[in-house]
C-alpha cells in the first residue's frame, strides 16, 4: 500500500500525515503534562512509521534518538506545573469526575482549535488521508475531518467508555459493565448495580445536555461552514482503536468499528535500562519493588505522614526499591531505595528480579505489569484506577490499598501478602500468557485497520445502523408503546365483551331469583 500520512490530535501530541514529503509544522500548546497519554499516542504513530507510512509528531516529547519517518515538532509550553494536586481528587465521586473531565475537555477543544498554527492548517485546507484524534472529552477536535475531507479515527487512551460507546452506538448494560469510575468488577451485588446505574444514568444526561452542547459550541464556532453538522460528525467516525483487551477488562458488546489495541505501547522486547537502574535491580538477589505513581501523580506531593510510612516500610525489607520520586534528595532514605525522577516503567518491570509493582492503577502501568506478569499492590487515586484495581483483585494478582487507610502497618501488611503468597506471581504469569495470546498483535492490529479505513474511504460499512435511529428508535419505545396500547385495547374490548355477555345474563337471574 502506498505510503500514507495522518493527522493525530491528543491533548499532548499532535500529528499530520500528508500526501507530500513537505512536513507541514503544526503546534499545539496543552495545559497538562500527560506523559502517559503521550506513551500510547506515541506507540500508535512509531508503529505506522515502522510500516513505512510518514508520521510528523507535535508534542512535548520529543524524541531522543531519531525514528525512521517519524518527525518531532517540538512543543514548548513551559514549566506550567500541575494545575492542583492531583491526590487532592482522591476523594472525588464519579459524578464530581465527569463533571471536570467535561469542562476540560470544553477548554482542551476550545485551545486546541483556536491555536495559530493549527489554525493555518484548517485554513490552507491540506489534503490529508486520514485525521487521528485522542477521544477524551473533546469530540470537537473531529470536525477536521469533514474540514479537511478525510476519515477520522480516534485513539481511546482511556479505553472503553461511555465516550467510545456513544461514538459506535454499542449497547452499555448496567447491570455487568461498571462505569470506568466506580470501583466494580462485572460481578455486582444489588447495590453496586443499582449505584453504576446511577451514574451512568447521570453521565449521560449530563453528555446528552451539558457535554454535547459544549463540544457542539465549539464546534459550530471553528467548523460552522462544514458541509457536515457536530452530530452527523460524530456518527461518521470511522474507527476507535480501544486501548483495552478483553483479557485483563471487563467483557462487554462491541461493534465492528471498534479495535482493541490494548498493550501497543508495551514492545516485544524491553529496551536497555540505564546503567545505575540495571546494576541497581542486578543486585536485588531478594528481589526487587517497583513503586511509581505515573506521570501526572508526583511522589513529591504525597502528604508527609504517608511518606514516612513507606520510608519507614522500605527500611525494614530485604528487597531493593526503585521508587519514581522527582526531588534529588528524599528525607530518610534508607540504603536499599533508589530514587528516579523518572523510570522507564514497561522496561524494568520486565527486569526478572522485580517481584512487585506498587502502582497508582493507570491504565498504562496496570497493563504493562500484566504484560511481564508482575502483581501489583494499587492505590488509586481518580478516574478508571480504582476500577483497573479491582479487576487485578478479582484476578487474584493484585491487592487493593485504600489512599485514606495508608498507615505503616497496611503498607507492610500489603506487600507481605504479595511476596509471600506464590499464587500472586502464578496468577499473573498465566494471565500474562493470555493477555499475549492473540492473532494480531497490537501492532499488526493498528497498521491493518487503519489502512482499511482509507483503503475503504472512511469504512463507513462498518458503521452499526443503530446511527440512523432516534433515542425512540434506538430503544424500541414506539414499539413498546405499540403493543401496550394494542394490549390496552384488546384488554379494554375483551373487558366490554364480557361485561355485555357475562353481566346482562348474571342481572336476569337475579331478577328470576327475586
Amino acid at each position: 500500500m502506498k505510503n500514507l500520512k495522518f493527522l493525530y490530535l491528543v491533548l499532548s501530541l499532535s500529528v499530520i500525515f500528508e500526501h507530500s514529503v513537505d512536513a507541514y509544522r503544526i503546534l499545539g500548546v496543552f495545559p497538562t503534562r500527560c506523559k502517559s497519554h503521550f506513551a500510547i499516542g506515541h506507540s500508535v504513530m512509531k508503529t505506522l512509521a515502522e510500516a513505512g507510512h510518514e508520521v510528523h509528531v507535535v508534542s512535548p516529547f520529543p524524541q531522543k534518538s531519531p525514528i525512521d519517518n517519524y518527525h518531532d515538532i517540538f512543543l514548548d509550553y513551559g514549566d506550567d506545573g500541575n494545575l492542583f494536586d492531583m491526590f487532592d481528587t482522591a476523594d472525588w465521586s464519579p459524578f464530581e469526575m465527569i463533571n471536570f473531565l467535561s469542562g476540560f475537555g470544553e477548554f482542551m477543544a476550545n485551545f486546541t482549535l483556536s491555536h495559530p498554527n493549527l489554525q493555518d492548517i484548517m485554513n490552507k485546507k491540506i489534503k490529508f488521508d486520514a485525521v487521528i484524534a485522542e477521544l477524551f472529552g473533546v469530540e470537537a477536535i473531529f470536525g477536521l475531518g469533514s474540514h479537511l475531507n478525510c476519515p477520522v479515527i480516534t485513539l481511546a487512551t482511556f479505553g472503553s467508555s461511555k465516550w467510545t460507546n456513544d461514538l459506535t452506538r454499542t449497547p452499555m448494560p448496567y447491570s455487568y459493565v461498571p462505569h470506568n469510575f466506580v470501583k466494580f468488577s462485572e460481578n455486582m451485588n444489588f447495590y453496586e448495580r443499582t449505584y453504576n446505574m446511577l451514574v451512568m444514568q447521570y453521565e449521560h444526561i449530563y453528555m446528552e445536555f451539558v457535554h454535547y452542547g459544549r463540544q457542539n459550541a465549539v464546534y459550530d464556532q471553528y467548523f460552522g461552514n462544514n458541509q457536515l453538522p457536530f452530530d452527523d460528525q460524530m456518527k461518521n467516525v470511522s474507527l476507535v482503536l480501544i486501548n483495552n483487551h478483553f483479557s485483563s477488562s471487563s467483557v462487554r458488546p462491541t461493534v465492528a468499528n471498534m479495535i482493541e489495541i490494548g498493550g501497543v505501547q508495551v514492545s516485544p522486547n524491553p529496551n536497555p535500562l540505564p546503567f545505575d537502574i540495571q546494576q541497581f535491580l542486578d543486585s536485588a538477589t531478594d528481589g526487587a519493588i517497583i513503586f511509581s505513581m505515573g506521570s501526572i501523580l508526583q511522589a513529591v506531593n504525597w502528604p508527609t505522614e504517608k511518606r514516612e510510612a513507606f520510608v519507614h516500610v522500605f527500611s525494614k525489607l530485604k528487597q531493593k526499591v526503585l521508587w519514581k520520586y522527582e526531588n534529588e534528595t528524599l528525607p530518610n532514605k534508607p540504603d536499599n531505595v533508589m530514587i528516579s525522577p523518572w523510570i522507564p516503567q514497561r522496561d524494568v518491570l520486565a527486569h526478572p528480579n522485580v517481584k512487585l509493582f506498587i502502582t497508582h492503577g493507570g491504565l498504562l502501568g496496570t497493563t504493562e505489569a500484566i504484560y511481564e506478569g508482575v502483581p501489583v499492590v494499587g492505590i488509586p487515586i481518580y478516574a478508571d484506577q480504582q476500577m483497573n484495581i479491582v479487576k487485578a483483585v478479582n484476578m487474584g494478582i493484585g491487592i487493593y490499598m485504600d489512599y485514606n487507610d495508608i498507615d505503616e502497618h497496611l503498607i507492610a501488611e500489603n506487600i507481605n501478602k504479595i511476596l509471600k503468597n506464590p499464587n500472586y506471581h502464578k496468577n499473573a504469569k498465566t494471565l500474562s500468557k493470555v493477555y499475549k495470546d492473540r492473532p494480531m498483535t497490537p501492532q499488526q492490529s493498528v497498521v491493518y485497520w487503519v489502512e482499511y479505513v482509507i483503503r475503504h474511504n472512511g469504512a463507513l460499512h462498518l458503521r452499526s445502523a443503530a446511527h440512523n435511529l432516534n433515542f425512540i428508535q434506538l430503544h424500541s419505545i414506539d414499539s413498546y408503546a405499540l403493543i401496550g396500547f394494542v394490549l390496552f385495547i384488546c384488554y379494554y374490548s375483551l373487558k366490554r365483551l364480557f361485561w355485555m355477555v357475562f353481566g346482562t345474563r348474571s342481572v336476569d337471574v337475579k331478577v328470576k331469583r327475586s
